[in-house]
């Protein structure tokens, strides 16, 4: 079995707010792709050696993932100015110029402290998208890494939102 996961750190948006990605338990509510609040259903953690993908969308923090993990992605249109085709693909076939998804949910929970400053997006070049922005993923390399990666399984969406990106969880990446 191929790996998939998150490596630890990330911050995964849930309904409380941001949590370290080890820190996420069966029963969180966590934000999808799909820009909705959604419950994590399952949880894994598994050993991983090998190349992680980063992400460094400008003025925003890298997100690392394993190479086969699924991030929902788009390509520009033929003007090359707004994202078209939105999908899943592996973190080690997404390129400089695509699109990264951060989603906006419509409602908030009760209590909810949002990670997201507006401040950080007002520096960078953002594009509006259905549910969210879409960020040109700017920067990706390989980095090796030995160690734990996590990944859970989310109701419905099967998706999650580490470090302000939309990912895959690992049982679906069905959009």
């Amino acid at each position: 079995m191929t790996a998939v996961g998150v490596l630890p750190g990330a911050l995964v948006t849930t309904s409380l707010g941001a949590i370290p990605v080890e820190g996420v338990s069966a029963g969180d509510v966590v934000l999808t792709h799909r820009s909705r609040w959604r419950t994590v259903t399952r949880t894994s953690m598994q050993f991983y050696d090998g190349e992680a993908v980063r992400f460094r969308p400008p003025g925003l923090d890298d997100l690392l993932l394993v190479t086969m993990h699924m991030v929902w992605v788009a390509d520009s249109d033929d003007a090359g100015d707004r994202p078209q085709r939105w999908r899943f693909e592996p973190a080690c076939l997404v390129k400089p110029y695509q699109f990264v998804f951060f989603p906006v949910p419509t409602t908030w929970p009760d209590g909810f402290k949002s990670d997201v400053e507006p401040e950080r997006f007002r520096s960078i070049e953002v594009v509006a998208a259905e549910g969210g922005i879409a960020v040109r993923s700017a920067f990706v390399d390989r980095v090796p890494y030995c160690g734990y990666v996590y990944d859970f399984s989310v109701e419905e969406d099967q998706s999650y939102v580490a470090d302000g990106i939309s990912v895959g969880s690992c049982t679906s990446t069905t959009s």
